[in-house]
């Protein structure tokens, strides 16, 4: 793992202060000479003190930006995570001066529920964009609306950043300047994941996985999960000896465990929601079915699957997902405010959808500067040529190598993927262990030997 360094001067107290009060609209009234009242008449009462974190009165109008994310519905855990890093974000930028090259513009963010429906993200992006009048859009979580929604932006001519949303076909949007995706993909995945087969067959028997079994959603991202890993055990030469599609918030998955236990499958990926993998964990081990589970970050790298499970029922299962920032070696800014984030959070490290909303938050934050501008078009022009490095303020909690999208296109069909992911695109292999995530793979970065086979 590489150490970021960034030589950054601003105080821990700023960045304390920014969380704490956050980004605001415009507030305030400005104030000019007043006559003196008549004689007998009660002095007017003194204007109000600006809001804390409001601009001061005369201050640059606050730059809007609309949030599309599921926070209530089946993935609402996840949209809430997002929002936090996004949220965090803006704090810092806002508590450090704001948007420079707008006179110190703060950030406010309009906050919009899809409920992970493709009907209402829909409705709430045409209201981001048509009503609330943002300069950007960030969001949503959700593959299925960010297909949905990332055409109607187009459309509008209004930038927005893709957090998660990892399905290629989100971009497949043909060329344009409005779309981009900061995290990655399914495609940028596939790599350490042929890796991660590899390395986990490597203590079988045979030195190879040859069974596989694979639980997947019902929705876009499910499916893009299920041809990824179908795609890898066909160039390795296993067999897919079950193959569910399952719909999110299932009731019961006790026909998919027990088709599992008779098949003969030396390892089951999953890539399904939260409630979903801790039902499945859970049915798993009632039925004592005794093969190695290796989870996606959506559902099982979720804190709350942990939590809703207890330490047995999860030890020993494995996980990809981003490297998590508590294996790093920060920079000394984003330790603090790292510190500040597990103080806030009983000790329980970050999760990737809380990295991803602050990468993709940060490099809006970032083009604005660049652009000097909260038009619209100016934004788009200045995400289209960004060129961050990997000390830049996105990756600070992630192992990208920085933030350029792809604009030429590339062999997957996407345009305006991030491509400066670097090798693994920011994927490493966690196992439960103690009743608690331990790196396993890459060893460089290790914090625990795996139990596999």
């Amino acid at each position: 793992m590489k150490k970021k360094i960034l030589a950054i001067t601003i105080a821990l107290c700023l960045v304390l202060s920014a969380a704490a009060c956050g980004g605001g609209g415009s507030g305030g009234s400005g104030g000019g000479g007043s006559s003196p009242p008549a004689s007998g008449a009660p002095a007017p009462a003194p204007a109000p003190a600006p809001a804390p974190g409001a601009p001061a009165p005369g201050a640059p109008d606050a730059v809007r930006i609309g949030v599309l994310l599921p926070l209530s519905g089946p993935t609402a855990s996840s949209g809430t995570y997002q929002l936090d890093g996004i949220q965090r974000a803006v704090d810092y930028v806002n508590g450090s001066g704001g948007i420079k090259s707008m006179g110190g513009a703060l950030i406010e963010l309009v906050i919009s529920d899809s409920t992970g429906d493709v009907e209402v993200g829909m409705t709430e992006i045409e209201r981001l964009i048509s009503v609330e009048n943002v300069s950007a859009l960030i969001g949503p979580f959700n593959s299925t609306v960010a297909a949905a929604t990332a055409p109607i932006a187009i459309r509008s001519s209004v930038p927005y950043v893709i957090t998660n949303a990892v399905a290629d076909n989100v971009m497949q949007n043909g060329p344009n300047k409005y779309v981009y995706r900061t995290n990655f993909g399914m495609a940028d995945m596939a790599p350490f994941r042929s890796l991660v087969f590899d390395y986990l067959g490597s203590y079988t028997t045979n030195g190879k996985l040859s069974k596989i079994a694979v639980v997947y959603d019902a929705g876009d991202w499910g499916v893009a999960e299920n041809d990824s890993i179908v795609a890898i055990a066909q160039a390795v030469g296993a067999e897919i000896v079950v193959s569910e599609m399952i719909a999110t918030d299932s009731h019961d998955l006790s026909s998919v465990v027990n088709k599992i236990r008779f098949s003969d499958a030396e390892l089951v990926f999953g890539g399904i929601f939260l409630n979903d993998a801790i039902l499945f964990t859970r049915q798993m081990v009632e039925y004592n079915v005794d093969v190695p589970i290796w989870g996606s970050g959506m559902g099982f790298l979720d804190n709350k699957w942990l939590e809703g499970l207890g330490k047995d029922a999860a030890e020993h299962v494995l996980g990809t997902a981003n490297f998590n920032p508590s294996f790093a070696a920060l920079n000394p800014e984003a330790s603090a405010i790292y510190d500040v984030y597990l103080a806030e959070n009983n000790g329980i490290a970050m999760p990737m959808e809380t990295a991803n909303g602050w990468c993709g938050m940060a490099t809006i934050a970032e083009a604005l500067e660049i652009a000097g501008s909260a038009d619209r078009e100016a934004l788009a022009d200045a995400l289209y040529n960004i060129d961050l490095g990997e000390n830049s303020l996105p990756t600070w909690f992630t192992t990208f190598e920085g933030v350029r999208f792809n604009t030429a296109g590339d062999r997957a069909d996407r345009f305006n993927q991030n491509e400066k992911l670097g090798a693994t695109a920011g994927q490493v292999l966690y196992q439960v262990q103690g009743g608690k995530w331990q790196l396993v793979w890459p060893h460089a970065n290790a914090t625990a030997s795996i139990v596999f086979g």
